[in-house]
């Protein structure tokens, strides 16, 4: 894709669809001033809500909107993700410097529009293209710290903190992918201490999710457990009135505590917590798969794709083989998890000496999420032990994920 801004993508966008700037703001509801302003390029950047209407009258994707010139890199050695110097600035600002004024959108705060944006970024997050949230995610957390200023009622004001911890814990998310982890701690520190404020424990519990998971990737297993089960028992839900949104937290929770005692050595304590979070699970019911948190999906599937993890971590690669058959293929996971679930099961099928069926898989998370596999230690390791067991007679393919993930073969 070339390199756009806002202001030739509306503009062309406009254009391809024979509109002019007055039916556009009729057909989407954004002001006709807005529009102009976008397109003069006197706005640099808008709420994604705002975005997400244009698009849909325009029949675009949003992401066709969104601003992709590379973003400045002044002083900064490293090529990285175009925005990520917007994060740093925002999660570790200079004192008494001024907003970035390039996502100052200069939008009238609404609390509304925020959770339309956090939704559009959650999505995006799913996706695991992570230019596109680089961008994204610096826009949206400059809208809800612009909209929790401007508040008015107590509850316009709960609602705002819960976006923006629910942005900052993305950032977060994110972050950890791109192996920026003091970054992810700032941004998680900050998203756990607003969900405190909004007075929510399951968006306490959210952010503990991200957490633990951080906590996980930097080896601080006792510290991991020790802050899923905390919060897990915060929570802990009455299982025949809970809601989903309350018992899929407190699963999640207790699987990420039993990923942390199966890395630990404590196959008793993860059994437990697998069994716990099982019930929960089962009591959400058959259709869990579309009962998500935050498009992260917990239900039985979830639980066994965590177990065969586990059994990838113990070495049982026959356990794992055996387990991903009633595993339904995407079932309504994140490409995150699902994809992650797979490495395991090509790890399984490299043990098991399978290397072609190991080959086919990893083609598979390749192709699903090309962003999120190239930035994964365990696809590098799986492919590079593959590689040594094909050396001799080398497939196309195989040369290819090498190349994708930086191998020399």
């Amino acid at each position: 894709m070339a390199d756009r801004t806002i202001c030739e993508a509306l503009g062309r966008a406009r254009r391809r669809r024979g509109l002019t700037q007055e039916q556009l703001a009729e057909a989407s509801g954004v002001s006709l001033g807005v529009i102009r302003k976008l397109e003069c390029g006197d706005r640099l950047s808008a709420r994604l809500a705002t975005l997400h209407k244009l698009a849909a009258a325009l029949g675009v994707p949003t992401t066709a909107l969104l601003d992709t010139t590379p973003a400045a890199t002044a002083g900064t050695p490293d090529v990285e993700p175009d925005g990520l110097l917007r994060l740093r600035q925002i999660l570790n600002p200079v004192p008494g410097s001024a907003p970035d004024p390039a996502v100052e959108t200069g939008e009238v705060p609404d609390a509304t529009a925020l959770r339309e944006s956090v939704a559009q970024a959650v999505c995006l997050a799913d996706a695991t293209d992570f230019n596109t949230s680089a961008r994204v995610l610096p826009t949206l957390l400059a809208d809800a710290q612009s909209t929790l200023r401007h508040v008015e009622t107590d509850e316009e004001r709960a609602s705002a903190l819960r976006s923006l911890s629910t942005a900052y814990r993305l950032t977060g998310q994110f972050l950890i992918q791109l192996h920026h982890r003091d970054l992810a701690h700032a941004a998680l520190a900050q998203a756990a201490r607003l969900a405190r404020d909004s007075c929510d424990i399951v968006q306490e519990g959210s952010v503990g999710i991200t957490t633990t998971w951080l906590l996980v990737r930097e080896r601080r297993l006792d510290e991991a457990e020790h802050l899923a089960v905390a919060l897990s028992d915060a929570i802990e839900p009455r299982f025949r009135t809970a809601t989903p949104r309350r018992l899929g937290t407190y699963g999640w929770l207790l699987l990420q505590a039993a990923s942390a005692a199966t890395r630990n050595n404590r196959p008793d304590v993860a059994g437990e917590l697998f069994r716990t979070a099982r019930a929960a699970a089962v009591r959400i019911g058959p259709g869990s798969g579309r009962l998500t948190y935050e498009r992260r999906a917990f239900g039985t599937s979830l639980v066994s794709m965590k177990l065969a993890e586990q059994a990838s971590v113990q070495g049982d690669a026959r356990r794992v083989l055996k387990i991903a058959k009633s595993v339904p293929a995407r079932w309504g996971a994140s490409v995150e998890d699902y994809s992650r679930h797979r490495l395991d099961v090509a790890n399984a099928y490299l043990e098991t000496k399978e290397t072609g069926e190991a080959l086919e898989t990893l083609i598979e998370v390749r192709d699903g999420a090309p962003d999120w596999f190239r930035v994964q230690p365990f696809a590098k390791d799986v492919t590079t032990r593959l590689i040594e067991k094909r050396k001799r007679r080398m497939p196309t393919e195989l040369v290819s994920i090498a190349d994708d993930l930086g191998i020399a073969v």
